[in-house]
C-alpha cells in the first residue's frame, strides 16, 4: 500500500486519540465526570471518521477502487449511525 496523497493525516487524528486516551485515566480535578463522560462518548465516532480519512487517502492514492471505497464507506457509516 503506497497511501500518503494526504501525507497520512488520519495518523495525526490517531495519535491524538491515543494521547487522549491516556491523559483520561489521569484524574484531573479542573475537569468534573460528566464531561469526561462526554469526551469518552466521541471517542469511538472520533476513529470512524479517522478510518474514513484513510480510505479516501486510499483512493486518492490510488491503492483502492471506487467500489472498494463505496463498500467501505458504508460499513463505516453504519457504524457512525450506531455512536448516535
Amino acid at each position: 500500500m503506497s497511501g500518503g496523497a494526504f501525507n497520512y493525516k488520519y495518523a495525526s487524528v490517531l495519535n491524538f486519540l491515543e494521547e487522549l486516551n491516556t491523559d483520561l485515566k489521569i484524574v484531573d480535578d479542573n475537569i468534573c465526570e460528566k464531561t469526561l463522560s462526554e469526551i469518552e462518548k466521541i471517542i469511538k465516532p472520533i476513529k470512524l471518521i479517522a478510518e474514513l480519512m484513510k480510505e479516501i487517502e486510499m483512493l486518492c492514492s490510488g491503492d483502492i477502487n471506487e467500489e472498494t471505497f463505496v463498500e467501505r464507506l458504508t460499513n463505516i457509516k453504519k457504524r457512525l449511525k450506531q455512536c448516535e
